[in-house]
């Protein structure tokens, strides 16, 4: 999988819930958590204690941190915060300086690691519609900017 936390981070899209299927599927480190707590704690010294626990995230062990993120509150569901996903690691391999068969290829291992979303059946090489892959993922990423307003 593409690291695309920077890109959730510039589309304004990180947050809590989105870490937390992050990390359940390890697209996300102990680093990346502790990161973004930390730029809470900056933002807001009064953060809750379980946050302030999390900007400590290296020195915990991975299922003390999955506690801590599930008791925080999470106001996303979790598909949604899957396609958040989806997006960032889409646009993280458009930018990518790739060749086109290195990049047709990946979108073939994130439509598999997605579980095979209906609005990517045209990204598959296995598509009936003659579509180029590249093209339809550029469609879906255009379509996912619209569903969160991103411009």
């Amino acid at each position: 999988m593409i690291k695309s936390v920077d890109t959730l981070k510039q589309l304004n899209l990180l947050c809590w819930p989105v870490l937390v299927i992050g990390f359940q599927k390890k697209w996300v480190s102990k680093n990346d958590i502790e990161d973004y707590a930390i730029s809470l704690l900056d933002n807001d010294p009064d953060q809750c204690n379980n946050i302030s626990i999390l900007a400590s995230a290296g020195f915990l062990e991975s299922y003390e941190i999955e506690t801590l993120l599930l008791k925080i509150n999470l106001h996303i569901e979790p598909a949604e915060a899957l396609d958040m996903w989806r997006l960032a690691v889409l646009i993280t391999l458009k930018n990518a300086n790739y060749p086109d068969d290195q990049k047709i290829s990946e979108l073939q291992q994130i439509y598999s690691e997605f579980e095979y979303p209906e609005d990517m059946q045209t990204c598959s090489i296995y598509s009936q519609d003659n579509i180029d892959p590249l093209i339809a993922m550029s469609d879906v990423i255009k379509l996912l900017k619209n569903k969160f307003s991103i411009k």
